[in-house]
């Protein structure tokens, strides 16, 4: 059985609400242009720091520079991280989703 510490799974779920929220957003506008492929508008260091992670404290959304890439690159690791951990935590759950169905399949 795996721990589970309050604060990350807090953050799991935001990133799990953001990412989620994007995808459907993203599905709905692929559909409205008839594109074949999904396509994530926001990236996983966008999520980041929507989601408010203490590793991004002071970044700015979209700014992609040479100086910033290392920071970008920790930031998407940790928010696939905090997924990865939000999908291991509704498997696990009983009902199959957080209390928010937003992330997990609801019942």
């Amino acid at each position: 059985m795996t721990d589970w510490h309050i604060e990350a799974l807090a953050t799991a779920y935001r990133v799990c609400v953001l990412r989620s929220h994007n995808a459907e957003c993203t599905q709905f506008e692929n559909q409205q242009a008839n594109r074949k492929t999904t396509r994530y508008q926001l990236t996983w260091a966008d999520v980041a720091i929507r989601a408010g992670l203490a590793v991004v404290k002071g970044m700015k959304e979209g700014v992609k520079t040479k100086q910033t890439a290392d920071e970008r690159r920790v930031a998407t690791i940790l928010a696939m991280r905090h997924y990865k951990r939000a999908q291991a935590f509704i498997r696990a759950s009983a009902e199959g989703s957080f209390p928010n169905p937003v992330c997990g399949k609801p019942r």
